[in-house]
């Protein structure tokens, strides 16, 4: 893995979602009917600093996106 996010962690990663069948949850929509919409959010924020567009992430007491390692790797001839 290059640089870290928020979403950085050690893998395999297993998520339990026993309660969500418990529950009788049912999704609105789908993966697939989804991640189109999300995307073109997520761009359309872009414009923005993501620390005003999403505050509380921006208050973590660390840094959250590694861009310098990204940076360097980029700038490299690999």
């Amino acid at each position: 893995m290059i640089g870290s996010t928020p979403w950085s962690v050690p893998a395999p990663f297993t998520l339990n979602t026993d309660a969500v069948a418990i529950l009788g949850y049912t999704p609105v929509t789908t993966y697939q009917g989804s991640v189109g919409k999300t995307c073109d959010w997520l761009v359309a924020q872009s414009r923005h600093d993501w620390r005003t567009q999403f505050p509380i992430l921006a208050s973590y007491p660390r840094e959250l996106f590694d861009y310098s390692t990204d940076d360097r790797l980029l700038a490299t001839d690999v």
